[in-house]
This record gives structure tokens, sequence and C-alpha cells, in this order.
């Protein structure tokens, strides 16, 4: 409605089978729009830690990363009496913890529920907002959107670059997506084979061009 270019990414998980196309969506955004600002939106069943591990590997251009966690102010006590790894997982990875939903709850227990927050990640920015009251959204628009992010450094010419120990594998990305249209309808069966015996070509032939790991090779 806003008039900003949003993809979905379906059928997988961000930190294995999707990482390709995450990959890929992230470098024809930049292509196509050289955006300012990325916002990734997980389903829920991926970690942060997850989602920063899936972007190893993408050689496009990133200024700065921002971990944004969203807690449920009248339900995070239940959920964290659950001891749900994910839940701990999140705020630990946090750069901005958003306490969301404060017209559900009193002031003792906001300042009750931050200090939780803060016995588990001590070093998060904590934002309490309420997007039905519209409390203090603006505030968080200005600390994650409108502020300039730093740039990187340059680096030192003095300083020759590092390099990485020999026994890390240096990851190399390249992503396409091929449609087959066939003239007339081809037997189920017949179509399986050839997928698999093409998926099976293309694999010999990335070892035979000396590729050390192959990370994903999909037919759908």
């Amino acid at each position: 409605a806003e008039g900003l270019p949003v993809r979905e990414i379906y059928s997988g998980c961000i930190c294995c089978s999707l990482r390709l196309d995450l990959i890929h969506t992230l470098l024809e955004l930049e292509r196509e729009h050289a955006p300012d600002l990325v916002i990734l939106e997980p389903s829920g069943v991926a970690s942060p830690r997850q989602v920063l591990n899936a972007l190893q590997g993408y050689g496009g251009e990133i200024h700065g990363i921002e971990v944004v966690v969203l807690v449920d102010a009248p339900r995070f006590q239940a959920i964290q009496d659950l001891s749900i790894p994910l839940i701990t997982d999140g705020i630990h990875a946090a750069d901005t913890i958003l306490l969301n939903k404060i017209d559900l709850v009193s002031q003792g227990e906001i300042s009750d529920l931050t200090t939780r927050i803060r016995q588990i990640q001590p070093d998060a920015k904590i934002h309490p907002v309420s997007a039905i009251r519209d409390d203090s959204i603006s505030e968080l628009v200005d600390a994650l959107v409108r502020q300039p992010t730093a740039a990187p450094k340059p680096p030192d010419p003095e300083m020759p670059a590092a390099e990485p120990p020999a026994d890390v594998p240096r990851p190399t990305v390249h992503t396409h997506e091929t449609n087959l249209t066939f003239a007339r309808p081809i037997p189920a069966e017949q179509l399986q084979d050839q997928l698999v015996q093409m998926v099976g070509e293309l694999a010999a032939s990335i070892k035979d061009g000396g590729a050390k790991l192959i990370g994903h090779i999909k037919g759908i």
C-alpha cells in the first residue's frame, strides 16, 4: 500500500534450504531498487542467529545489521516459563527489543518485564511500544530508520588483508532459476526421470568444474 517492494520466500527453512533463495532475493532487490533499508521478517520458527548465519556469503552492500526482536508484554512471563530455547536465543541475539502491547499491562509490569529482559540481554535497547495507542512508534522509527547507520571503515592500505584459516571454506554463491515449458503435456513419471537425470548431470558438471562443496540443488 505504501509502494514498497516486498518479496516472499516460501517452503523451507531460511537457515538451510532457503538460504540461497534469500541471498538471491537480496541481490535482486539491490539490483532493481537500490534500497536504503531492507527488513527481513522470519515466520517465527527461525532464530535471529539463523538468519544472520544465512546471510553469510551475501556479497552485496551491507552497511550495518540491526537485530530487532518483538516481546509480547502480557504473554512474556507465560512464554518464558515454557523455557523455549528459541525465545531466549532470540533475546540474546537482539540489538533492539520491542516490548509490545504495553496498553495491556500496567507501568509496574512494564518495569518488571524490562528487568527480566535485562537479565537475559543487558546490552539491548528496549523500546516499550503499543501499535494500538501509537505509543513511542515515532521514536522507534527515528531510532531504526532515520538515523543513518555508520558505514564500515575503509580498509587500511598499509594492513594486509586477513587470510581465513586454510580449513575454513570460502563461500561462493551462484543462484539461477530456470523454467521449462512443453508444447504438449508429458507424463509425470517421464518428467521426474528427466529432472533427476538433469540434476545429477548438473551436480557432476559442477564437481568437474572444481567445486569442493555443493550446498543445494533443487528441482521442483
